[in-house]
This record gives C-alpha cells, sequence and structure tokens, in this order.
C-alpha cells in the first residue's frame, strides 16, 4: 500500500486571500443589501420591500434581535424558518405570495435556496474574484511554502487527499501553479461529458462527477462549492442525475445534455450551510459518496493535518476521533488564534495547536 496523507482545510486557510470569515460575512451581506436597495431605489424612484433583499434586511434584524446582537451566517440559514413564521416578518409574504397555497415550511425553504443564491455571490476573495484562470502572484506569495510542502511530499512518495470544507475556488487555483499544478484532481472530468453550459450563444462542455481520482493529489469537496450545481432532469420526478462544474460566466439558468433535456430546479450552487441543516445532508447525492472517501482516507492516512478549522462540525469531529488513529499517528493543527470549540478538540484528541498562520506553514517531522 502506498503513503498517503490526509489535510482537512477549514475557512482559516482561505482567509489570507480575503475570503469571508466569521462577522466578515455579515458586512458582505448588509454592504450587498445596501448596495442593491440603492440602485433598486434610483431606477423605481420608489423603495419596494417585496424583494428578498429587503426581507433578507428584515429577517437579520430579526434575528439579532433574538441573538444578543450577533450574527452567524449558518445559523441564520436555520432560523430562516422560525423568523418565516413570526408576525413582523411581512414583507417576506409579499415576495413569496405566489406560493400563499403551499405551506409555510415550503416557504422557508423557498428562502432558504434565495439566501444560497444571494451569498454565493458574495464568497470572493479580497479582489473580488471567484475564478482563476491563471496564476496569482498574491497566492504564490501566501502560499508558497504550502505549495512546496505538498511538492515535497510527493517526491517522499506520499499520495495526498485534501479534504476542504470551503466552498471558494481557492485550491482549485493552484491547479494553475507550475509546481504542482499537474497532479491535482477532484473527481470531475470533461471527458465524455454529455452535459452543457450556455456562455453567451455558445454552449459548451461541463465537467461532471465521475468519481475518478487519477492523480496523485486528490481534491474532495465535503462541504460542495461554489461552481458546482446538481443537476435534475426535467421531468414530472424532478430526479437526481448527477453533479455538474460550471466556468466563469456560464449561466446558471442554462444547462442542459446531449439529449435535449434541461437542469432543473435548483439554479444555485449546491454548497451546504447551517450547523445542523447540513450535517443532515451528508448522506444526500454527491455527499453520500464524498463521506465514505474521507472515511477511508482517514483509515488508511499516515498522517493527519489541519489547517484553519474551527472544529465547529460535530460530524467532521466524530469522523475525525472514530476513524483516524490519532493515537498512533502523528496529527498537526495549525491556527493562529484558535478558539475554544478548537482547543477541545485538539485536547480531545491530545493533540498540540501550532499558532502559526497558513504563510508561515512548514511541513512537520513525522
Amino acid at each position: 500500500m502506498s503513503k498517503s496523507i490526509s489535510f482537512l482545510l477549514g475557512a482559516g486557510f482561505s482567509y489570507p486571500m480575503g475570503y469571508p470569515i466569521g462577522n466578515s460575512m455579515e458586512e458582505r451581506l448588509n454592504n450587498s443589501i445596501d448596495n442593491y436597495i440603492k440602485q433598486f431605489n434610483a431606477a423605481t424612484r420608489k423603495e419596494t420591500p417585496d424583494r428578498f433583499p429587503f426581507i433578507l434586511r428584515e429577517m437579520m434584524a430579526c434575528y439579532k434581535e433574538s441573538h444578543n446582537n450577533t450574527f452567524d451566517y449558518e445559523s441564520f440559514f436555520e432560523y430562516i424558518p422560525t423568523c418565516y413564521s413570526t408576525e413582523r416578518i411581512t414583507n417576506a409574504r409579499k415576495c413569496y405570495h405566489y406560493l400563499d397555497k403551499m405551506s409555510i415550511e415550503y416557504i422557508a425553504l423557498k428562502i432558504q435556496d434565495d439566501y444560497i443564491t444571494f451569498t454565493s455571490d458574495l464568497i470572493k476573495d479580497g479582489k473580488g474574484k471567484q475564478f482563476y484562470n491563471e496564476q496569482d502572484t498574491e497566492q504564490l506569495s501566501i502560499y508558497e511554502q504550502f505549495i512546496n510542502s505538498l511538492k515535497d511530499l510527493l517526491e517522499r512518495g506520499y499520495d495526498i487527499n485534501i479534504h476542504t470544507l470551503n466552498h471558494d475556488l481557492l485550491f482549485e487555483s493552484f491547479k494553475n501553479s507550475p509546481v504542482i499544478g499537474d497532479d491535482i484532481c477532484d473527481g470531475f472530468d470533461c471527458e465524455n461529458s454529455p452535459y452543457k453550459g450556455n456562455i453567451g450563444k455558445e454552449w459548451v462542455t461541463l465537467p461532471y462527477y465521475t468519481g475518478k481520482y487519477d492523480k496523485r493529489i486528490k481534491l474532495y469537496k465535503l462541504h460542495g462549492s461554489i461552481d458546482q450545481y446538481a443537476y435534475y432532469e426535467e421531468n414530472e420526478n424532478f430526479k437526481y442525475d448527477n453533479h455538474i462544474k460550471v466556468y466563469e460566466n456560464v449561466s446558471n439558468w442554462e444547462f442542459k445534455k446531449n439529449d435535449g433535456t434541461f437542469h432543473f430546479p435548483e439554479w444555485h450552487p449546491d454548497f451546504l450551510t447551517g450547523v445542523k441543516s447540513k450535517e443532515r445532508k451528508y448522506n444526500g447525492y454527491l455527499y453520500q459518496v464524498l463521506f465514505p472517501k474521507f472515511i477511508g482516507n482517514l483509515k488508511n492516512a499516515d498522517c493527519l493535518i489541519i489547517i484553519g478549522y474551527g472544529a465547529k462540525d460535530n460530524r467532521i469531529n466524530e469522523l475525525i476521533v472514530k476513524n483516524f488513529n490519532y493515537g498512533n499517528k502523528p496529527c498537526f493543527i495549525y491556527d493562529p488564534y484558535p478558539n475554544e470549540v478548537l482547543e477541545g478538540f485538539a485536547n480531545n484528541i491530545k493533540k498540540e495547536i501550532t499558532r502559526k498562520r497558513v504563510e508561515e506553514f512548514e511541513l512537520p517531522n513525522f
């Protein structure tokens, strides 16, 4: 059996590139809402509160009132059904009046879908970028030591399994690296793909999930991604077909297969949010394939390295404790500012936390 090493990357891994973390997501939501309202009012000369950004602002205020004036965008996701059922949220009912005959639970799911669509556009780096079509010099300076460490592991004969909980495309951007770019795969492939996406008036072939991991650095996005969509066949049952990936500027309203069927009904990227909601989805669709791989990789790993993970996902923690032999194998945790939850997790598996930033990452001796 070949040697293998597993990584688990959390939001702290992407933070140096300016991706939102903690309170910064609330700031981005508020700025985006304010910009929308200004543009809308300028165009219509009146405020029409039955539009989603108006409703989102109202719901966020309601949430903060009941949470000591604090905001967490993941727990807010699960608060939406409770918030919608209160008398205060009258504008939400105006916006979703066409669903009057549906249950409150159904309408709440629709609002949650709209929330994912709205927030997916905010998952950008400090320069406002989501997609990376070429190598970024700033990335090179920040992640140079990390990338070189991966190269070193390859030269030492290790297969590398990267498990990330981030929705962004930062790690995918390393495919542009001359050091490790040719060694990265993620289970998606364009070869023989029947899926098409629309850029302008041109239909382009889209990668789809094949489960083929044929390179030595294997990427597993355990919480989904801003460039992944669940593809449903357009029939009376809306049967799930597969997951596809999009390129920059591909319209999320126009996907189709070679047989002429169209994508329906989810028009937003498939990524998981909500503290408990995402755990309920771990056994569905693509995730029921990825998580067994995560478990297998933990069991076979000679070493586990955790970077920028706050240890707030109980299911992830449970899988690590149950499947990685931390009593006999090395595990290294990197976080410059660990929270109490991470400290408790580290204490539970009897490992120290290295208080270093991603830029300072050095491959530990093991």
